[in-house]
């Protein structure tokens, strides 16, 4: 889960793009009234991975983060 928001405007989910290791996710949720974005995989393989997530405003102006993440056998 990501808070994505901007404090000019409202963002609506076609304002976003998510990445998941530099591939674009299309189903992904994100609501409005939280700015919560969110997003279930079935599976993932071990190891590491990278998310990005672009936003843009109605100015546009752009804004993104990115961070990685590792998932590992229990």
């Amino acid at each position: 889960m990501a808070k994505v928001s901007d404090a000019q405007t409202d963002l609506a989910q076609v304002d976003i793009r998510f990445f998941l290791d530099d591939k674009p996710i299309t189903n992904f949720s994100y609501d409005a009234a939280s700015d919560r974005l969110s997003y279930r995989s079935s599976r993932l393989a071990y190891g590491g991975h990278t998310v990005k997530v672009e936003a843009t405003d109605a100015s546009p102006l752009t804004g993104e983060n990115t961070w990685t993440f590792k998932v590992v056998k229990r």
